[in-house]
């Protein structure tokens, strides 16, 4: 499936003008950040995993079906798990949308507009555009990014809000 997933984000990154949507698991392999970050802004959509769950199951009758890794008997905890374990790569998008409130059409207002604020500049200034992590650390209750750059240290605080993180390190 991942072999799968990676040919298609190279062949809809290499579109112009597309929005593309993939999957919350497609972030993790190190190909697919590249191919995304080098051809595109990353928007982070962001909701609970209640609410995940709800509409997984609005929309399809055979969840396990379509989504074999939610399969067992506590899908909301299973998205709590891979959230937790996502959640260092989902700190690498460029802006995060929270659409547990929003409709599909103020999702797309809102990605509609974190996407003008970049093409117009109005980004947080200092925080290196084209920064990517070095690598990722892998540990049993977590993962992380850790970014290597000369002169980073000097703009560390609006590095931090640039990749979305907030609040005390």
């Amino acid at each position: 499936f991942r072999h799968l997933e990676r040919q298609a984000v190279a062949s809809a990154c290499n579109s112009s003008r597309a929005v593309v949507s993939t999957g919350g698991g497609s972030i993790v392999d190190p190909d697919n950040y590249r191919t995304m970050i080098t051809s595109g802004v990353i928007i982070c959509l962001e909701a609970t995993p209640e609410t995940i769950t709800r509409r997984l199951q609005e929309s399809s009758d055979q969840v396990s079906d379509l989504r074999p890794l939610l399969t067992g008997p506590d899908m909301i905890q299973r998205i709590s798990g891979l959230k937790t374990q996502r959640q260092a790569y989902y700190g690498l998008a460029k802006h995060t949308v929270h659409t547990d409130k929003l409709t599909l059409e103020e999702v797309a207002q809102e990605v509609y507009a974190r996407w003008q604020e970049i093409a117009h500049g109005a980004t947080n200034e200092g925080a290196s555009e084209k920064l990517s992590p070095a690598f990722v650390v892998e540990a049993p209750s977590a993962s992380y990014p850790v970014f290597v750059d000369w002169g980073l240290q000097d703009h560390i605080g609006k590095f931090l809000l640039g990749i979305g993180i907030r609040g005390p390190v």
